[in-house]
């Protein structure tokens, strides 16, 4: 998955990485998350320009970490709280 060009590992929880990723974008949202199982590469979730600012998905990191979020489940959870 090469579309996110910069990240940042922020946590790990349950064999699962969460970074922060951001996207040159003439979106004032550019933050985004992604989350890699780390026994397959492949498992992978990602999604892009959601946040304003590199806190705001810090934060949401630590939240899907400490609730165990899978790659897999990571854009149905976010949409329940933000608009994709």
């Amino acid at each position: 998955m090469n579309k996110c060009e910069n990240r940042e590992l922020i946590t790990s929880s349950e064999e699962i990485d969460y970074f922060v990723i951001c996207k040159k974008s003439e979106n004032p949202r550019s933050f985004g998350i992604l989350a890699v199982m780390h026994n397959d590469a492949e498992d992978i979730g990602c999604t892009e320009n959601l946040f304003f600012t590199r806190e705001e998905a810090q934060k949401c990191c630590m939240w899907l970490a400490e609730n165990q979020v899978y790659p897999i489940t990571l854009s149905e959870v976010l949409e329940n709280f933000y608009k994709f």
